[in-house]
């Protein structure tokens, strides 16, 4: 775990600094809302993590129904890699995760979709500035 951890210190650096460039200039996080000022499809699933985790489930699936997969996903895929111990996995092992991840990826874009036609709840409209008003000084 220390390997991976890491590994992958240097994308968790670009994150941070990303992060603090991002709520320093525009208040915001997401990409698409600062370019565009529209969430994205996983736009409040911090929010909906946070709500699991103190224990509003309900609200956390009316926010973002998928957040209760990648929890799944996410222990699941924990439990494979640092509790079982496999050195080998096999490629139909891996092929299921992408499989399994995939599938989250689809249903997040279809529930994205519909919410465009039904509207996207205003819970996920992140306050903030967007590029356009930095610019603009709007």
């Amino acid at each position: 775990m220390i390997k991976d951890i890491r590994s992958l210190l240097p994308a968790m650096a670009g994150v941070a600094v990303y992060w603090i460039v991002t709520h320093l200039l525009f208040n915001r996080f997401c990409p698409t809302q600062i370019l565009f000022n529209f969430p994205c499809p996983g736009c409040g699933m911090t929010r909906a993590l946070m709500l699991v985790l103190s224990g509003q489930f309900g609200e956390a699936w009316r926010l973002q129904p998928p957040v209760y997969g990648w929890i799944l996903g996410g222990a699941g895929f924990c439990v494979d890699r640092y509790l079982i111990h496999v050195e080998k996995r096999s490629a139909g092992a891996a092929k299921l995760w992408i499989v399994y991840f995939v599938l989250l990826l689809l249903w997040g874009m279809a529930l994205y979709g519909l919410r465009l036609f039904t509207g996207i709840p205003v819970e996920l409209m992140d306050p903030g500035r967007t590029l356009y008003r930095l610019l603009t000084k709007v």
